[in-house]
């Protein structure tokens, strides 16, 4: 069973400035626009291993993350800290002067078992930018009933960078359940064995 969510989730703003994302958007030459690095930790993509990989489209609108390793599971045989994951991603992106980014949707791809409605679970994300306060984020809490591949889309509010200055972009994800009776699995780990997290970039000029 594979289900969709395409919902907007209440966003947490936590001090920082936030503003909408421009109606009509402007976007810098692609080739402009690269990843200069990227670097990841956290118990769901421990560092320094592979099982993480992260790609810019080349329409430069989208980051995807994927992981084969970013499993939270409750219920018999797991431990406490075995319902709780997160990744914690730092990405240093070229963008050229005169231009600046932010994120304005997270789309979750992943398997959810929920116990036969025996457990709680929710996937979330924030992010923000390196030498600014505050962060933006979303979270999707998943029904009882849920079991099968999902895909949810998460809509948060816009947080800009300092023109014209690098910066790191930062995104903390988190997976969550816990399990009163059965057992349950909220995997990062669909049914190819991978979990992917997609990234949508809006652009706007600046000065």
């Amino acid at each position: 069973m594979r289900f969709f969510y395409n919902a907007v989730i209440a966003f947490f703003t936590v001090v920082g400035t936030a503003s909408p994302v421009p109606e009509a958007e402007d976007q810098p030459d692609p080739k402009s626009v690269y990843i200069e690095s990227v670097t990841w930790n956290g118990s769901g993509c421990k560092r320094g291993t592979s099982d993480t990989t992260a790609s810019l489209s080349d329409d430069r609108k989208t980051i995807s993350v994927l992981y084969s390793n970013y499993v939270a599971q409750s219920g018999t045989g797991s431990s406490a800290s075995d319902g709780r994951k997160n990744c914690l991603l730092n990405f240093k992106l070229h963008v050229p002067k005169g231009w600046q980014y932010t994120m304005s949707n997270t789309i979750f791809h992943g398997f959810a078992d929920m116990g036969n409605g025996g457990c709680n679970g929710y996937v979330k994300a924030s992010y923000w930018f390196s030498g600014q306060t505050g962060s933006v984020g979303a979270q999707y809490n998943f029904p009882k009933n849920a079991l099968g591949n999902y895909e949810t889309t998460t809509t948060v509010q816009a947080i800009w960078p300092t023109c014209n200055i690098p910066t790191m972009f930062n995104v903390n994800s988190e997976a969550y359940i816990s399990c009163s009776k059965n057992r349950g699995q909220l995997t990062v780990d669909s049914i190819d064995h991978t979990y992917r997290e997609t990234y949508i970039l809006s652009w706007r000029r600046c000065d």
